[in-house]
């Protein structure tokens, strides 16, 4: 049987509030924050530990118009991940 854990993920309201304004400029970025978060749901410690206990990761660079990429700052324990800011580029 494979063990499987997945965590909480939240964002701060400054996440939430880059998320909603890169909208027009980019309007897949919710669809790219969204892997995002399954992602770090299932194995945050996939970023680089910048300053313990904060991490970095972003997504692949992509051609498609209206694909972001994003960089993410973000902690987490066993049960969550907490996603502190966001790039969006």
């Amino acid at each position: 049987m494979i063990n499987f854990h997945a965590r909480v993920v939240a964002e701060s309201n400054s996440v939430t509030t880059a998320i909603n304004r890169s909208k027009k400029k980019y309007p897949r970025v919710e669809d790219v924050f969204s892997g995002l978060k399954w992602a770090l749901a299932r194995d945050p410690a996939n970023g680089i530990l910048a300053s313990n206990p904060y991490w970095v990761i972003k997504t692949a660079p992509s051609v498609a118009a209206g694909v972001p990429q994003i960089i993410a700052l973000y902690r987490f324990d066993n049960d969550n991940v907490e996603i502190d800011a966001v790039k969006i580029i």
